[in-house]
């Protein structure tokens, strides 16, 4: 709910472009990890390949090719433009969910 808040509410020059990328790789890998117990990592790191994939597919304007530019559900999924920085911040989000993940892990095993 966070994620779509910010995707359509919130206009300024960091957290939407920023805090939203890098949620929304944090938020697909709970997702999946709600229903699944597959290997956190490679969830993590599927989590981040998918969301670079969405990168490229902006680097292509697939939504333009698609005639869904003026979709704004289409743009909200897709988004609408390709930038180096939205990469960065989907690995912040894969970083933060190791970092979680290693630190839950371990403190699961010191109260074992």
């Amino acid at each position: 709910m966070v994620e779509v808040i910010i995707a359509l509410f919130v206009r300024d020059a960091f957290l939407r472009p920023y805090g939203g990328d890098t949620l929304a790789v944090m938020l697909l890998y709970c997702f999946i990890q709600s229903g699944f117990n597959f290997p956190w990592l490679k969830v993590a790191i599927g989590s981040w390949i998918f969301a670079c994939c969405l990168e490229v597919l902006q680097a292509l304007n697939l939504l333009a090719y698609l005639e869904l530019r003026q979709n704004e559900m289409a743009n909200v999924v897709v988004g609408n433009t390709f930038a180096w920085l939205d990469i960065v911040a989907y690995t912040a989000g894969l970083l933060i969910i190791v970092v979680v993940e290693i630190s839950r892990r371990n403190g699961e095993k010191k109260t074992s």
